[in-house]
């Protein structure tokens, strides 16, 4: 007998295999009660009531129970040798490649970034494919379990790890992005180590949208003199006099700087430190010479436009955002509370200018025009609200106008 097509819009209209085999289940059940004279016709109607949607009407419009069995028994063996269909992996959008030597934290921010995430931020999710969300929850069960002290935190990236992330607001598509972490070792080896995977690191900080530049906070616990200079140079020979050669090769090849957000990683080490030196033992104090111990290491990202007037490098859009895995987490022999903390503003920043970047290009329809500049609000929202800073050629200000100077000044877009 032919199958109707209601009853094959309704199995298969967008619903799982699982589901499917649920609801034949139930009506199975109550067809079965009905030919045994436990329930009454009108009543097996009623119960099938309370199922949704095209089952229902499928099944028992204008059906006999005789054609419904045969019906049941078709679907159920189509079911059976149904084979999901490929599914073709995510269009990137955009590319993210993150640089910083060995033990300064980027497996350790993957961890506590996707363990804020997977949770929900302010209705926002990160989601990864199976075999990443896997190994990431793992790892952060791993640093949940305070019991293990220093041996809780998962061991540094030994090689090439790519993540596919999609974005999403209350589970709604916002953008999907490539994240690479390269192993430490490979930014002093280069062609001494593993070539081909040297070549593809270049390869991929070429083609990256924005780059992430991960400081060792635990380098500022590396001195005795708590001044501004010390932790200057600390900075300087440990993380930015090896990262500054593979910017500039990204000038080379793209006649513009990247957008770059310089990810200071353990900011609960580097909070105890800088505050022995400061006059005002506050938040905003430890972050401001934060600010300027960055700027200084890294003066190339930051220049001084008042002394030439601008126009003669590059221009320049940087974060810098503090990262920590918990306040106290390093206490009592790191056997402090994992509370992470402003691990998803990196994500939201490179996402916010990715999907800006796709609006000025200017050929979105007006609902897709309407969707992405709502996104972008809302990720605007959450990145102001976190306190970074931003700079534009040295200048701060917001993220909307430092974009709109960069694409403007650079070939952005």
């Amino acid at each position: 007998m032919e199958e109707p097509v209601s009853l094959r819009t309704a199995s298969f209209g967008g619903y799982k295999k699982e589901d499917v085999l649920e609801v034949l289940d139930q009506i199975n059940e109550i067809i079965q009660q009905l030919e045994k004279g436990y329930i009454s016709k009108k009543l097996a109607l009623v119960r099938v009531s309370e199922i949704k949607g095209n089952f229902r009407d499928a099944i028992f419009n204008g059906f006999v129970k005789e054609d419904v069995q045969i019906y049941l028994k078709s679907l159920a063996e189509k079911i059976k040798n149904y084979e999901e269909p490929v599914q073709e992996p995510p269009e990137i959008k955009s590319k993210f490649t993150a640089l910083g030597l060995s033990g300064s934290g980027k497996t350790c921010f993957m961890t506590g970034m996707y363990y804020k995430m997977s949770g929900g931020i302010g209705g926002y999710t990160l989601k990864a494919d199976d075999d990443n969300d896997v190994k990431l929850t793992r790892y952060y069960e791993n640093i949940q379990d305070n019991s293990k002290g220093f041996d809780r935190f998962p061991d540094g990236t030994d090689q090439t790890a790519k993540y596919i992330f999609d974005l999403q607001y209350v589970y709604k598509h916002i953008a999907d992005f490539e994240w690479t972490d390269y192993r430490g070792n490979i930014l002093t080896e280069k062609k001494s180590g593993n070539p081909e995977e040297y070549e593809q690191l270049k390869k991929d900080i070429y083609e990256s949208d924005m780059l992430y530049i991960f400081v060792d906070g635990a380098v500022f616990d590396e001195t005795e003199s708590y001044t501004e200079n010390d932790f200057c140079e600390i900075v300087v020979d440990k993380c930015a006099r090896y990262i500054n050669h593979f910017i500039s090769d990204y000038t080379k090849v793209n006649k513009q700087l990247p957008p770059i957000a310089i990810i200071v990683t353990k900011y609960d080490i580097v909070v105890q430190n800088i505050l022995k030196m400061v006059k005002q033992p506050t938040n905003e104090a430890v972050q401001a010479k934060l600010n300027e111990i960055i700027r200084k290491s890294f003066s190339t990202l930051f220049p001084d436009t008042s002394k030439y007037g601008g126009g003669v490098g590059y221009t320049s859009m940087t974060a810098v955002i503090p990262v920590s895995l918990g306040a106290e987490i390093s206490h009592d022999d790191y056997k402090g509370k994992l509370k992470p903390l402003n691990m998803h503003i990196p994500v939201f920043m490179g996402a916010w200018l990715a999907l800006y970047r796709q609006l000025k290009k200017g050929d979105l329809s007006k609902e897709l025009e309407i969707y992405t500049e709502n996104a972008l609000s809302m990720l605007e929202s959450e990145i102001e609200e976190s306190g970074i800073s931003l700079y534009l050629d040295g200048q701060t200000s917001s993220i909307r106008r430092l974009a709109e100077g960069y694409f403007e000044r650079s070939k952005g877009l």
